[in-house]
């Protein structure tokens, strides 16, 4: 019964992790992708200060279930970093939140952040 109990509790605690997908859109020519492991500049407020063009769109939709709620910076702001690598980006800038959560589901909530990536000339 211990062990039935265990199992039911250990579902119910992944069950409400987050779950997260995001998407980038080039804008102009395509751009070769960034290793794993590359650097990512993260500006959530301002500009970087040297040279730089808007390479891409980035999309990140963060979904949470039961009482949980999206996180910025462990379920989204990875997405996002993961997005501009694949965009062949340097950094992210003009990080905007909508949030998604319905008042009437208790069950899921969810966030969507757009970001511009950009290429440091």
């Amino acid at each position: 019964m211990k062990r039935h109990l265990l199992c039911v509790l250990s579902a119910c605690v992944l069950a409400g992790c987050a779950s997260g997908v995001g998407a980038f859109t080039a804008i102009g020519p395509a751009r070769p992708a960034k290793a794993d492991n590359s650097r990512i500049d993260v500006f959530q407020t301002g500009l970087p200060q040297r040279p730089f063009e808007r390479v891409a769109l980035l999309d990140a939709h963060c979904e949470s279930q039961w009482f949980s709620t999206p996180s910025f910076q462990s379920d989204v702001l990875p997405e996002l970093m993961n997005q501009a690598r694949a965009a062949g980006c340097d950094a992210i800038i003009e990080i905007k939140e909508k949030s998604l959560m319905n008042p009437g589901n208790f069950e899921t909530r969810a966030s969507h952040y757009t970001a511009i990536g950009v290429a440091y000339k």
